[in-house]
């Protein structure tokens, strides 16, 4: 008995009964049965079944249930967000946090955002990256969320920059 199928036998223990069938139908006889003990003797200790989580395995699932999860307004918030708001609350950040905070995405602005971190630095967000970092959901969760409410911080900072360089172009007009 391997810990393969013992990994397995935990991941199917949250299935609901057709669709486990269904998995282990496509399985070979000697594998079906190592699974078959695994879950019996699962369900003998009181192991309790947690439902599967379909929206990792259904996109159309996915969207209904970003709508509803812990991190969903955040999400929202960041998703909207342009590259240079993103990059106001990302700028003086660890790389291993800015590697995080592209790993949960999808983002829109992701490649714009990405693209005005400087080369070497960019380099180390990669390399996290490409190091395969994950993270617990609630860590997740708390990372867009801290990103998100410093997100309108930074946004007065990059008008009042902007507002500053109106200023002195229109101080200086030869800086036009």
């Amino acid at each position: 008995m391997s810990t393969g199928h013992r990994q397995a036998a935990a991941a199917l223990y949250g299935h609901g009964d057709a669709d486990r069938e269904a998995v282990l139908g496509a399985l070979p006889e000697a594998d079906r049965a190592v699974l078959r003990r695994h879950l019996a003797e699962m369900a003998a200790l009181g192991f309790e079944r947690v439902p599967l989580d379909r929206a990792a395995l259904d996109p159309a699932v996915a969207d209904d249930a970003d709508a509803q999860a812990p991190d969903g307004a955040a999400r929202r918030v960041l998703q909207s967000a342009s590259a240079h708001q993103l990059f106001g609350v990302l700028a003086a950040e660890p790389a291993g946090l800015a590697a995080l905070f592209l790993e949960c995405g999808p983002w829109p602005a992701e490649r714009a955002l990405v693209a005005m971190f400087e080369p070497e630095r960019r380099a180390r967000i990669d390399a996290v990256r490409k190091a395969g970092m994950t993270a617990a959901p609630a860590l997740r969760a708390a990372l867009l969320d801290a990103l998100a409410a410093d997100l309108p911080a930074a946004v007065p900072q990059a008008r009042a920059a902007r507002r500053g360089l109106a200023l002195l172009t229109g101080w200086m007009p030869w800086a036009k």
